[in-house]
């Protein structure tokens, strides 16, 4: 299962304001445990765009990519990850240090999932899910669709292009409020939460240090390896 989301430029430009005021806000609550300094406008507002407030892609986009992987698929955690990544595009006055381009692997005990991001280039995104007899294409999120591109001929029985047939679901605000009430588990139970974050996490560690990530279920436990 492969996403690429890429851009011309990364999406915490589109938050920065320099002329933000220190008075109108509280600084020392936004530092908190970390080491202080001097009134920073841009930090303020483009915070996505710093590694020591933000994990960059992997946490910003990636986290909705994984959550969506296990919920097609019916997977809960990853046994292992990589990740390696950089700021090699976007060097500027901002001094941002959150990776431009990134690239996160992660092996499940049935497959494989890929997700990178390019912010250098907005030439298009990429979200497939590849099979022995075709191909799900699921790049238009609201019009998914398979074919047989791909797929072994000696399997194939996939004809043509065909639309993925919508499951009715209620909306996630109905569905929480109705589950508030009935108590029955939501779509995403907090289950789902914690499953998506055990990958960004384990991706971010892989980034930062360098080695491959493992997951001890049991254990509850990332370990480097």
């Amino acid at each position: 299962i492969e996403q690429c989301r890429n851009s011309e430029e990364p999406y915490w430009y589109r938050y920065v304001k320099p002329n933000v005021k220190e008075d109108d806000l509280d600084w020392a609550e936004f530092v908190m445990h970390r080491s202080k300094r001097s009134f920073d406008p841009v930090l303020y507002s483009g915070w996505y765009g710093y590694r020591e407030f933000s994990g960059g892609p992997v946490p910003g986009l990636g986290s909705h990519y994984i959550d969506l992987v296990h919920y097609i698929t019916g997977a809960k955690f990853p046994l292992s990850c990589v990740c390696l990544g950089g700021t090699y595009t976007w060097k500027d006055e901002n001094n941002f240090t959150a990776p431009d381009h990134v690239q996160a692997i992660w092996t499940y005990p049935d497959f494989m999932v890929s997700y990178s991001t390019n912010f250098g280039n907005g030439f298009g995104n990429v979200f497939n899910l590849y099979g022995d007899q075709g191909v799900m294409k699921m790049v238009h999120w609201g019009a998914p669709v398979y074919t047989a591109e791909g797929g072994s001929k000696n399997k194939g029985v996939i004809r043509g292009t065909n639309d993925v047939e919508p499951v009715e679901r209620p909306d996630h605000f109905l569905d929480w409020l109705q589950c508030l009430r009935n108590r029955k588990q939501p779509n995403a139970p907090i289950e789902a939460g914690f499953q998506h974050a055990v990958a960004v996490i384990m991706a971010m560690r892989s980034f930062d240090t360098g080695e491959r990530t493992v997951y001890d279920q049991k254990k509850r436990k990332i370990k480097d390896d």
